[in-house]
């Protein structure tokens, strides 16, 4: 409910806030296939099932995570410098960092967290 994101009646009107969990941690939790992992431009990493629960979020979802992207690299450039100086392979150590993240987060959630 709202409009175009700029107007949110459900947290005003009906007390509910929303969740950090998204449509791709749902489909992880029901044990859908998650599908090849990706790197997209300024989401980052990704599957197929974390893309679609992006896309079937809000707009204005879309829009901030870009924000916070490119936000979040400029004053931390010294730990991607690092990353990258002492990992053998930093795109297979990015997989495995998100990957295991988000399992952890589906786990989470079934655990009642």
């Amino acid at each position: 409910m709202g409009l175009l994101g700029f107007f949110d009646p459900a947290a005003e009107w009906f007390g509910l806030q929303e969740h950090r969990d998204d449509f791709g941690l749902a489909l992880r939790y029901h044990h859908a296939p998650t599908g090849p992992y990706l790197m997209l431009p300024f989401f980052g990493p990704s599957t197929i099932a974390d893309t679609v629960g992006r896309v079937a979020g809000s707009p204005r979802a879309v829009a901030r995570t870009i924000v916070a992207a490119v936000n979040y690299r400029s004053p931390h450039l010294d730990q991607f410098e690092q990353a990258d100086r002492y990992a053998i392979d930093l795109c297979g150590a990015v997989q495995d960092a998100h990957l295991q993240q988000r399992d952890h987060r589906a786990k989470e959630l079934k655990s009642g967290e």
